[in-house]
């Protein structure tokens, strides 16, 4: 079994020496296994996240008044823009059930909330409430392996890595 590079260098770093002398598998295991790295936010977390923090009620009265400007053809193109802005956000936080998660780190996402505090939709505090959501959502292991470790795998490297000194 080949491992990815990156949890050999996890399970060999510095941080789990004592356990590897020990042979405790199992705790560096748990360790890396432990969500403790930022990670995408499920669909209805940022949606309770959005409606409690009074955000989807103002993006959707901000549409709906600059959508009617714009059937009037009195909306300028940066109230089209704001419009469009607005649309696409609710029908993240809202109503598209397509999808499963947000990437609330991407640029996109950090832009809008910026935007949104900027024309004090959302304070400052409550934009750090729905950034707070990504926190602790995956392991180390996830990242490095696209999955939970066990201390199989952990015990597979320090063998190899044992075999290759």
């Amino acid at each position: 079994m080949s491992l990815a590079q990156d949890f050999v260098d996890l399970v060999m770093g510095e941080e789990f020496a004592a356990a590897r002398l020990i042979g405790d598998h199992s705790q560096i295991a748990a360790n890396l296994n432990t969500k403790d790295q930022r990670g995408l936010v499920p669909i209805r977390e940022l949606s309770s996240a959005c409606l409690l923090a009074g955000l989807t009620g103002r993006l959707d009265f901000m549409y709906l008044s600059l959508a009617h400007k714009a059937a009037l053809g009195t909306a300028t193109e940066q109230e089209q823009a704001i419009g469009v802005g607005c649309a696409e956000a609710l029908s993240l936080i809202r109503d598209d059930y397509r999808l499963e998660t947000a990437d609330i780190d991407s640029v996109r996402f950090q832009t809008a909330l910026a935007t949104f505090v900027l024309l004090g939709w959302l304070t400052e505090e409550q934009k750090d409430d729905i950034v707070a959501l990504g926190a602790n959502r995956r392991s180390r292991a996830e990242l490095a392996l696209g999955r939970d470790c066990t201390h199989d795998d952990v015990a597979a490297v320090i063998r190899q890595s044992e075999e290759n000194s």
